[in-house]
């Protein structure tokens, strides 16, 4: 993408938009200039994140800058992140050469000044409250609180960036104290998890990580005791409701391995899909009973059955989640002893195909006592699996 082709009026003929597109071309050659001169280093563009104020204020003042506050001080009259353009883009065009045109386009249809009031969501316009005025300021952050009321935040990232910035507005002198900020935050989660309403997408076993932000903009207030106390007590919270509702869901992951395994293999594992992996990390197929779990493998197509089996091996070796493999694992083990019991009934190919892809895949990820269950004969090679794989 070329920033000399950025044609303002093709986005828009408002002249405080204009301006805006003005000030971004600035910002983007200055940032251009000192990321090409090595003066500004790649990786200091993801701090683009945080606004200008924040840097300023966040740290005390004998300690030495970083290089994207030298590049600041630098260019004092220039806002080397302005509103138009997501820092990740930003981070993408001067990083890496390139940016996807419609991923610019999205940027600038949901930032001001392009968007309008009605259709913005209150907490990125409450997000821009350092370069508002006192009665914008107001009138965003009462959007803000009346959203808040109304629980319409429901997604943990959303979530932290609300608690952030109704933190911010108590320690400059806007509405709430700190103290009593901190305590409506608490029961807008209590009330969440109450009434089933967090947007549950993944565990957060390890916290959700707040350095890179969210939807392109940083965490307001995020390195404050306060702050990291509330994202602290959502991820406790968060991990609480989800660890209900695991039964639920491993039910749901059954009925997908009958009637879409490989859906079932790409949502239990790494893998390059473009569907996402929920669950790879998430120790939740112990509540799936192991006869059963078993039973459905057995009547599984062939191949499919080796891909099943091949999956679950995979989620094991490179899931690197101890705690998947501690909870599932014992699990696993009484899976194999079903099948390994399944396996004298069968037919011989059946039974051939199945002690073979056993004693690869499966028996060596097991305890001890498993391992003793394994077939006795050698097997040369793996089993050739199809692409279906």
């Amino acid at each position: 993408m070329d920033i000399d082709r950025l044609d303002p009026h093709a986005h828009t003929t408002d002249s405080k938009a204009l301006s805006s597109l003005k000030n971004f071309r600035i910002g983007l050659l200055a940032l251009s200039i000192d990321v090409r001169t090595g003066r500004l280093p790649k990786e200091q563009l993801q701090n683009l994140k945080t606004n200008r104020l924040s840097r300023l204020l966040g740290h005390g003042k004998d300690r030495e800058k970083s290089p994207l506050e030298l590049s600041e001080d630098r260019y004092p009259d220039i806002d080397l992140c302005p509103t138009s353009l997501d820092p990740d883009l930003i981070d993408s065009l001067l990083a890496r050469g390139y940016v996807e045109p419609s991923a610019v386009q999205a940027s600038l249809d949901r930032s001001p000044p392009f968007i309008s009031i009605d259709t913005e969501p209150s907490w990125r316009r409450a997000w821009y409250g350092y370069r508002s005025t006192d009665a914008e300021y107001a009138q965003s952050m009462a959007a803000l609180e009346r959203d808040f009321a109304a629980y319409a935040f429901v997604e943990a990232p959303i979530i932290m960036h609300v608690f952030g910035i109704l933190l911010h507005a108590a320690r400059i002198g806007y509405g709430k104290t700190l103290a009593q900020t901190q305590k409506a935050c608490r029961a807008y989660v209590d009330d969440l998890v109450a009434n089933n309403k967090l947007v549950l997408t993944t565990a957060f076993s390890k916290g959700f990580r707040t350095d890179t932000g969210y939807g392109g903009l940083g965490y307001t207030d995020v390195n404050t005791p306060e702050f990291k106390n509330l994202e602290t007590y959502l991820t406790t919270s968060i991990n609480k409701a989800w660890s209900r509702k695991l039964p639920a869901l491993a039910a749901e992951l059954h009925d997908m391995l009958k009637a879409d395994p490989e859906q079932f293999t790409q949502q239990t594992t790494i893998n390059n899909s473009p569907n996402c992996s929920v669950y790879w990390n998430v120790s939740l197929l112990q509540h799936i009973a192991p006869a059963a779990f078993a039973q459905t493998l057995l009547v599984l197509e062939p191949n499919t059955q080796i891909m099943v089996i091949q999956g679950l091996a995979t989620r094991y070796e490179r899931g690197h989640s101890a705690e998947v493999c501690a909870t599932e694992l014992p699990w696993l083990a009484k899976v194999y002893r079903q099948l390994r019991k399944a396996t004298r009934i069968l037919g011989p190919m059946s039974r051939y195909r199945l002690d073979t892809t056993l004693a690869h895949y499966l028996a060596p990820l097991l305890p001890s006592k498993s391992e003793s269950e394994k077939p006795k004969s050698k097997v040369a090679s793996k089993p050739k699996l199809t692409s279906t794989d």
